[in-house]
């Protein structure tokens, strides 16, 4: 059977996390499933398919005619455009508003409109454009275009351990990448820790994306772009 690259690395990495549950530290990256009982039988909480379901389970990307998303908005109390087909709010705009007004503070109504697919989506502050957000390197954003499906998560400033997911089956780490977002400060951090990405950019299942050029000042704000 003939793997992709992305899902190549991505089984590399499940054996790469193999080795890292060998060690003796109790944490999060061996967490037992939770369970309840269902007539004195411990069952776990969450149900899952059987593994010869989730290897055939498909992820549907069927385009709708009609869908196609032409502009992108982003919702401030003052914007700007910037030359291409996005308005963001710059940095200098968005730190001197309240931090809360940084994800716009939507409405029910807003929020039920932000599922609706149109020509121009109009979406709350902090995503990432080619034109704003933080610069990505380009093999990380080749990586991420051959994903059907994408887990991330962020660490700024040089905090959090980064935990591994857990009863992951080679059908599943073949649909689904996961990338956890770093600065250069918590690269630095954690490799003093001994967690040093691999030479192909991997801690465990994680893909490590050094992001460059931070637009805020305040970590909370960056930590909203990936998210």
């Amino acid at each position: 059977m003939m793997f992709s690259n992305s899902s190549q690395e991505r089984i590399r990495g499940s054996n790469e996390m193999e080795k890292l549950e060998k060690g003796g530290e109790s944490n999060l990256n061996r967490l037992d499933m939770p369970t309840r009982s269902v007539n004195g039988v411990r069952v776990p909480c969450l149900k899952l398919l059987p593994s010869e379901d989730i290897e055939h389970l498909g992820l549907p990307f069927t385009q709708v005619h009609g869908s196609s998303i032409r502009n992108i908005a982003y919702a401030a109390l003052e914007s700007r455009k910037d030359g291409g087909n996005s308005t963001y709010l710059t940095q200098l705009e968005t730190e001197s508003q309240n931090f809360n007004l940084f994800t716009g503070y939507q409405t029910l109504r807003e929020r039920q409109e932000s599922f609706k697919v149109k020509e121009t989506m109009t979406v709350h502050c902090a995503f990432y454009s080619e034109h704003g957000g933080f610069d990505i390197d380009f093999e990380d954003k080749r990586f991420m275009n051959s994903c059907k499906a994408v887990v991330s998560t962020c660490t700024f400033g040089g905090g959090d351990d980064l935990y591994q997911p857990i009863g992951m089956s080679e059908a599943s780490l073949r649909k689904v990448c996961y990338v956890a977002f770093w600065d250069e400060v918590t690269l630095l951090a954690q490799e003093k820790e001994g967690k040093v990405p691999s030479e192909n950019r991997t801690i465990g299942l994680w893909r490590i994306v050094v992001v460059h050029n931070l637009p805020f000042t305040d970590q909370r704000l960056n930590g909203k772009i990936p998210k």
